[in-house]
C-alpha cells in the first residue's frame, strides 16, 4: 500500500532534498528530487498529483516566512538558512565539535 502525500509533505520534502544538496539547490533540482524519491506517492495522492508543483513553491514561500529557506531572488537556488540545518541536522552538528 503506498502512502498518500499532502500539500503539508510538501515542505518536508523540500527540506529533506535541500539537505541532500548540502542545503542549496535549484527549483529543477527539488523538483526532480521530489519527483524521483516520491514520484509514487505523488501518483497516488488525488489532486495533489496534479498541483504538487505549484504547491511546493507555495511551501517554499511558508519556509521562508518561517526562517527556515533564506530569503530568495529571481533565478537564485533555495538555500536553507545556516541556524535551521545546525539545529535540525545533528549529524552534521556533531562533526563541527
Amino acid at each position: 500500500m503506498k502512502i498518500c502525500l499532502t500539500k503539508q509533505d510538501l515542505g518536508r520534502l523540500i527540506i529533506e532534498g535541500l539537505k541532500s544538496k548540502n542545503r542549496k539547490a535549484s527549483v529543477l533540482d527539488i523538483s526532480k528530487f521530489i519527483w524521483w524519491n516520491y514520484g509514487d506517492q505523488l501518483r497516488v495522492s488525488g489532486d495533489l498529483f496534479f498541483m504538487w508543483q505549484y504547491d511546493y513553491r507555495w511551501q517554499a514561500t511558508e519556509l521562508r516566512k518561517k526562517g527556515i529557506l533564506k530569503a530568495s531572488e529571481k533565478s537564485r537556488p533555495w538555500e536553507l538558512n545556516m541556524e535551521y540545518f545546525l539545529v535540525n541536522n545533528v549529524n552534521y552538528y556533531i562533526i563541527l565539535y
